[in-house]
């Protein structure tokens, strides 16, 4: 591997040291102008994570930046004492490092958290000042930016800066206080304004695929009314087979012993159950197990001269329910439980003749007529079951009273389940249930319908339909203004809020404490990014000239020159911006909180400028802390 030595003769006699510090001074000017720019361009930043991941690099760059300039001016390129040396760089970089970094943020939590609950509400409406000014809504006499003018370095870095000025001019925070709530409403309509033509396109493409969702609807719910038509038909078919069997069953039970024989047959039965009982309970009483063999065959011969077979003489026994009663014993209150046998007393004539009727298919000895036939509760049974071997469900308490009835009920029960299949089908073909019948408005208004359209317009929390017919402009007006006003009533809110519910322990003392590091850190983070870099960057370019032979002296004068130039040029010579009347008024103000350190938001607005276009140049070269660099305006 080649050594440094070999690479150019500029390395020719360098320490190896020296080479190396060079190499990471400049990696380290790549990185802080890279975010340098980067920071300038987060001027409205919309993500609190990108925000914060922003000032942690800014510190650990800072500390950097502090660390190998310090490394730069511990000794010329001689070789000496490497224990002093090498304990020289380490005690450097263990102060210079950690008291930069965690100075920086000890510095900014410190203001934060010792700010008053008036500066933190003023913190928030200079917060809403910098996005008027980013917006062109809010304008400074001779400090206004064209609309194409708004993002260019000048803009970004006057913006980034101004609202640390004016957090210490309180002349100008009464002034946004006042104009707060017309500063929202045109940043309402300038978002929508901003926004129309993506939002719209969006609106126009989700319209288009509703009308596609339309289309198929329409096509499958009116083959579901055609269906519909036919279930009358189809309910006169079922019921002329119904009806042509009901016949046939009432003529053949005209015919047969389902007749007044079957009352005389029941009379019968009573007459012999009741000789039955009587003389079984007196066998076991007096006769013993051979009057019982003798009863129970008479009966079984009668039985099964009227039936046909044997009946068990248990069949004619009701069941006794089971009670739970309280009494008194041996004064103690228990629970007695009493029947959970049969009772096969002849008094239960009524019991003896349903059994009787269950046992010839029946629940009457006689129908008065063919239409009280088809209203008994044998032919709703039958019919029960017949229909539900169709997939056609009838409810236990059904009964056939007419034509009339016996037609809706079916139909009614067909088309529920065409609306069933229907239901399914649109899920599996749309991916949404939706009832059939509906209309072409009642279609449109559906939230099933509404919701991708809402969706797709981050309106999920509107409760009224989207209409699916609007300009441009009437969709900017009904749809887009009134969501954006909605989002920013939120802030409206915190702006007119009492300033006492900012005080710690109050419920914005948190966002405000946010608000007042929006407005803090940037411009810090910005002024110590150039210091430090631009600091770097002299350290790098005198290399050459104290290697050239040229009196040190000389170099050494050079060296502190430019870095006086550095510091003091831009607040002597400043930018077109800072020379205006606005700004100057805000920086006069200004100086009663901060004395001379208000002439350091000048310095940051005429030379940022001009370090951008490097920076810029880098981090886009590397994709350098792209992500969720938007702005929120």
């Amino acid at each position: 591997m080649l050594s440094a030595k070999k690479l150019l003769p500029f390395f020719r006699n360098m320490p190896s040291w020296a080479v190396i510090l060079i190499g990471l001074q400049c990696l380290y000017l790549v990185l802080e102008f890279s975010f340098n720019a980067r920071l300038v361009d987060s001027v409205l930043v919309a993500d609190t994570g990108y925000f914060d991941h922003l000032s942690h690099v800014g510190r650990l760059l800072s500390g950097a930046g502090c660390t190998l300039l310090i490394f730069s001016l511990l000794k010329n390129w001689k070789d000496g004492n490497k224990t002093i040396f090498i304990s020289a760089h380490v005690a450097a970089a263990s102060i210079a490092f950690p008291l930069v970094y965690y100075g920086q943020e000890e510095i900014i939590n410190s203001l934060v958290n010792k700010s008053s609950a008036e500066q933190r509400m003023h913190a928030q409406h200079i917060a809403l000042l910098k996005r008027g000014l980013a917006n062109n809504v809010v304008v400074f006499k001779d400090i206004e930016f064209v609309p194409e003018d708004i993002d260019r370095p000048e803009a970004k870095t006057f913006i980034n800066t101004i609202g640390f000025s004016v957090f210490f001019a309180p002349g100008y925070i009464d002034a946004v206080v006042e104009n707060s709530d017309p500063i929202i409403e045109q940043l309402a309509k300038h978002r929508a304004n901003k926004e129309l033509p993506d939002a719209y396109q969006k609106y126009v493409g989700a319209r288009e695929e509703v009308a596609e969702l339309s289309e198929k609807y329409n096509q499958a719910n009116l083959n579901y009314l055609k269906q519909v038509s036919k279930m009358e038909k189809k309910a006169q078919e079922i019921w002329r087979d119904v009806y042509l069997g009901l016949q046939d069953q009432w003529e053949e039970r005209q015919k047969g012993k389902i007749s007044s024989s079957l009352r005389d047959g029941f009379d019968l039965l009573y007459d012999r159950l009741e000789v039955y009982f009587i003389a079984r309970e007196k066998c076991g009483d007096f006769g013993g197990e051979r009057c019982l063999r003798r009863v129970n065959k008479e009966y079984s011969e009668n039985i099964e001269s009227s039936f046909g077979e044997i009946v068990p003489p248990e069949y004619w026994c009701k069941p006794v329910e089971i009670k739970k009663t309280v009494v008194m014993q041996a004064g103690r209150f228990v629970e007695k439980i009493s029947g959970g046998n049969l009772d096969c007393s002849i008094a239960n004539r009524s019991f003896i003749r349903d059994q009787y009727l269950r046992m010839h298919g029946v629940t009457s000895f006689d129908y008065e007529s063919f239409r009280g036939f088809m209203a008994s509760a044998e032919v709703a049974a039958g019919l029960r079951k017949k229909l539900g071997e169709q997939g056609i469900d009838v409810p236990d308490s059904y009964r056939l009273k007419n034509h009339e009835s016996f037609i809706n009920g079916v139909k009614a029960e067909l088309v529920a389940q065409l609306k069933e299949r229907f239901i399914d089908q649109t899920e599996s073909q749309f991916n949404v249930s939706l009832p059939p019948g509906l209309d072409t408005a009642a279609f449109l208004e559906h939230p099933v319908v509404q919701f991708p359209l809402k969706d797709a317009l981050g309106m999920e929390r509107q409760a009224e339909p989207v209409p699916l017919n609007l300009s441009e402009k009437s969709f900017r007006d009904l749809i887009l203004v009134p969501r954006i006003k909605n989002a920013l009533a939120v802030e409206r809110g915190r702006l007119m809020a009492k300033t006492a519910y900012y005080a710690d322990g109050e419920p914005y003392a948190e966002e405000g404490k946010n608000f007042v590091r929006s407005v803090l850190i940037p411009p810090v983070a910005m002024g110590l990014s150039l210091l430090f870099g631009l600091l770097n960057f002299i350290s790098l370019l005198f290399v050459p000239l104290a290697r050239s032979g040229m009196n040190q002296r000389l170099v050494v004068l050079c060296r502190y020159s430019i870095v006086a130039i550095i510091i003091f040029g831009p607040v002597v010579f400043s930018s077109k911006i800072a020379n205006t009347a606005p700004f100057q008024r805000i920086v006069e103000e200004s100086q009663e909180s901060l004395g001379w350190g208000s002439n350091f938001v000048v310095w940051v607005t005429s030379l940022q400028p001009v370090v951008y276009p490097v920076g810029n140049f880098f981090a886009d070269a590397m994709g350098f802390l792209d992500s969720g660099q938007g702005e929120s305006r």
